[in-house]
C-alpha cells in the first residue's frame, strides 16, 4: 500500500475538482454502497466499465493513468463516489471491489475526516489530492465524515 500526496499536478487536480464540487456535474443515486438492503447511499458517476460512459473520461481519468502509467487496455473501471455527510460517522462494511487479481488507485478530491479503513486498522483520511494504491485483494471499507457537506473520491481498478 503506498499513500501519494500531491498527487496530480495543480492544474489537472484543479479541473477535475472545479468540475465534481460543480452543481452541474451528473451524479446518480446509489441506493446501498456495499451490500443490497444496506441502510445508507451515495452517490456515484461511471467514467468507465467495458467502455467510456462519460464526457468527463478524458479530462478526469487520462490524467490518472498516465500518473499511474497505467494504459486505457489495463482499466478495469474507475468511477467517482460522493457521499453526503453524515451526523456521526458511518462504517460501511470491508469489501473488494472485485474477485480478482487487479490494483486500485483511490484519489480524495477534498479533504474532511472521512477515510479509507483496511482491515489491518489502518486508516488513510480524506486529503485533498492525496492518493492510496493498493492491491485489490486487500479489504478495505468507506467511512461517512462529519465535517465537510460530502466525500468525493475517484476509484480507479487496474490490472497491473
Amino acid at each position: 500500500m503506498k499513500v501519494i500526496d500531491n498527487f496530480l499536478n495543480k492544474k489537472d487536480f484543479s479541473i477535475i475538482q472545479k468540475d465534481l464540487l460543480s452543481n452541474s456535474f451528473p451524479w446518480y443515486f446509489q441506493n446501498t454502497v456495499i451490500l443490497e438492503g444496506d441502510d445508507d447511499y451515495f452517490f456515484c458517476h461511471l467514467y468507465y466499465t467495458d467502455v467510456v460512459n462519460s464526457d468527463f473520461y478524458k479530462t478526469h481519468i487520462i490524467p490518472i493513468l498516465n500518473k499511474i502509467n497505467v494504459s486505457e487496455k489495463q482499466l478495469i473501471r474507475a468511477k467517482a463516489n460522493l457521499y453526503p455527510r453524515s451526523q456521526k460517522s458511518i462504517k460501511h462494511c470491508f469489501h473488494t471491489d472485485r474477485d480478482d487479481k487487479h490494483k486500485v488507485c483511490l484519489l480524495n478530491m477534498n479533504t474532511n475526516n472521512g477515510y479509507t479503513e483496511f482491515t489491518k486498522e489502518h486508516k488513510v483520511f480524506s486529503k485533498e489530492n492525496s492518493a492510496v494504491i493498493f492491491n485489490g485483494n486487500i479489504r478495505h471499507r468507506s467511512v461517512t465524515q462529519t465535517d465537510a457537506k460530502s466525500r468525493i473520491n475517484i476509484n480507479i481498478n487496474y490490472y497491473d
